[in-house]
């Protein structure tokens, strides 16, 4: 059943003057980038203040909805997600979507411990964060004793073989010639996804509890709206179904936190593979990257 939402994270700055307060200044672009993603991501207790030297983000104190939604392929994930391994919740930091061939297969939110909501001077400690570059954050956060989990939710029906292969040519780019313990990993994602049908709405969870535990986790999802909008049509020589949505029509939305494990991998260098596919710079999801990085950004290096 699904938590209420919190809204216990203290405000990640406040205005200057304020008893205890301190200005952060923040560029136009990445102000307006909060505005839309933090107020869908954190909810609608955001606020910016505009002050003598320009738009300072102010405020950040409660989360609002359940749900975030990834506006392009309109999925609905949860705010909040708790994991198996870990007992504390996650919530989510960036949404985006993955594109191939024009084709819109998944959506995808990352989510990070609850503690970034806590106590962000604490998780900048524990990455080791300083200044803010997108590619040394995301492997300081990989690094980090931090759980963090990427939430797959198919917008198309794909089957086993085909979703395989998208993620070990993602690895390839960093495994050339696995040694065996890359080998076994490798030969146990592909048992995971050989030989079923991910139906759309089917929700996948890559779950790292540290560099060399990641946890596999998939489920399905329920659908929200008029499925009489739904059309359902094959794209010829792709093996892949297609959901064609009305703006009106479905939403998809995951309703309960993952639970069964199917598979833990535990070779660092493959779950370091797989992470670095969706958040390296040659990235598979630059919507995904770009509005993680540019909300991380605003939250963990306001001053």
């Amino acid at each position: 059943m699904r938590r209420p939402p919190r809204a216990d994270w203290p405000a990640a700055s406040r205005a200057a003057g304020a008893p205890g307060g301190c200005r952060s200044p923040v560029q136009p672009g990445a102000v307006q980038l909060v505005m839309q993603h933090g107020r869908n991501l954190l909810g609608e207790g955001l606020g910016v203040l505009l002050g003598e030297i320009g738009v300072r983000f102010m405020l950040i104190q409660q989360i609002g909805d359940t749900f975030v939604t990834e506006d392009t392929t309109n999925v609905m994930f949860p705010r909040e997600v708790t994991v198996p391994g870990y007992t504390h919740p996650l919530v989510a930091v960036g949404t985006g979507y993955r594109e191939k061939f024009f084709v819109k297969v998944y959506a995808a939110a990352f989510y990070v411990d609850y503690s970034l909501r806590l106590d962000t001077e604490q998780w900048k400690a524990k990455t080791g964060i300083e200044s803010f570059d997108s590619s040394s954050v995301f492997d300081s956060i990989f690094k980090a004793p931090v759980v963090k989990s990427l939430s797959i939710i198919l917008v198309r029906a794909v089957d086993g073989k085909t979703f395989v292969n998208a993620l070990n040519d993602v690895i390839a780019r960093q495994i050339k010639n696995p040694n065996a313990e890359e080998e076994s990993s490798l030969s146990t994602l592909q048992n995971t996804f050989l030989g079923r049908n991910l139906k759309q709405g089917t929700s996948i969870y890559l779950t790292w509890l540290e560099p060399k535990r990641m946890l596999i986790i998939s489920q399905c999802a329920a659908f929200r709206g008029n499925e009489a909008n739904a059309v359902t049509s094959n794209i010829e020589n792709s093996g892949i179904q297609t959901v064609k949505m009305a703006v009106e029509g479905i939403s998809i939305s995951e309703d309960e936190d993952p639970r069964q494990v199917d598979a833990e991998i535990k070779s660092a260098t493959v779950n370091y593979a797989l992470y670095d596919g969706f958040f390296g710079k040659s990235t598979v999801c630059p919507s995904l990257r770009s509005s993680t990085a540019q909300l991380l950004d605003a939250l963990l290096l306001a001053k």
